[in-house]
């Protein structure tokens, strides 16, 4: 219920109880969570009030948190160390690759013409990049925060 490109003009008093409540009801195992250094100014703020939600004495059942690649948006920060995505968590999508794509289609309002990121053709390159570099025809890269293995 919050409005788009405001978040980053709300305070964590207001976000993290929100998120809170939304995570103690779903009750999620890995919690997929933006780029810290994403370009989108509500995808650092949902990684800020997120963090605050990943201790493990108060949502115990969270036991993956991985970092997401967005495409547009994490490839826009600018370079410094600190802002690198580095994958270390792959996924194969192979079998999934043709619904993300219809998906993405559903969304084409928030999609740009080629040559620029944001589009299918793009976000198809870097997923068969990504599958490359596990040995698979299509894959999405996650940078692991958390893993708890029980």
């Amino acid at each position: 219920g919050f409005e788009e490109l405001k978040l980053a003009d709300m305070s964590l008093n207001v976000l993290v109880p929100a998120l809170a409540n939304v995570l103690n009801q779903i009750k999620p195992n890995i919690l997929y969570i933006p780029n810290r250094s994403d370009a989108h100014s509500d995808h650092r703020a949902v990684f800020e009030a997120l963090v605050a939600c990943t201790k493990s004495f108060r949502f115990p059942f969270i036991e993956q948190i991985l970092m997401c690649e967005v495409i547009s948006e994490t490839d826009f920060n600018l370079n410094l160390p600190e802002q690198v995505f580095t994958p270390n968590y792959f996924v194969d999508i192979t079998d999934q690759w043709v619904y993300k794509k219809q998906a993405m289609e559903i969304f084409a309002d928030q999609l740009l013409p080629y040559p620029q990121t944001r589009n299918v053709s793009t976000m198809e390159a870097l997923n068969r990049y990504r599958g490359s570099l596990i040995n698979t025809e299509y894959a999405e890269a996650f940078m692991a925060l958390k893993i708890i293995v029980r």
